[in-house]
């Protein structure tokens, strides 16, 4: 919350030193920007442990990303998959990579692909897993 409450000060913090004002704030906001796309990261993980459906999440995303309510019952969690790698095989050419870092810069918020795919890539990790036994073997004492 702390960092939060920071970057919403910091736009009046630039304005009250004119001129090198927008130097010094700017840097900090642009991490600040980072740590929340970091923490919708961990906002989705927290989303999936509470209900515990890889499939739900993904098709949350599909909705989030601008499907057609019309077409929400057709939709195909495992193309969407195939969607976010080929997006992510785009990125790692390196003018792509760089235009997206400069459009990401003040973002608040992940691409919701990049989103869907980390959790998935969370998910097939087995940290998801490991979590979820760890709790029942709390719940099991």
């Amino acid at each position: 919350m702390k960092y939060n409450l920071l970057q919403m000060a910091l736009p009046y913090i630039k304005n009250l030193i004119p001129g090198i004002g927008g130097l010094l704030t700017e840097g900090a906001m642009i991490l600040l920007y980072r740590f929340n796309r970091i923490a919708e990261l961990t906002a989705d993980r927290a989303g999936l442990l509470a209900c515990q459906n890889i499939d739900v999440i993904t098709t949350k995303f599909i909705k989030q990303s601008g499907y057609p309510v019309s077409y929400y019952d057709t939709i195909n969690t495992a193309e969407f998959a195939k969607q976010y790698n080929d997006f992510q095989e785009i990125n790692e050419k390196a003018f792509t990579k760089l235009v997206n870092t400069l459009t990401m810069l003040h973002a608040t918020h992940p691409w919701t692909v990049n989103r869907a795919k980390e959790i998935n890539s969370w998910y097939a990790s087995g940290e998801y897993d490991e979590i979820l036994s760890r709790r029942i073997k709390l719940i099991g004492k």
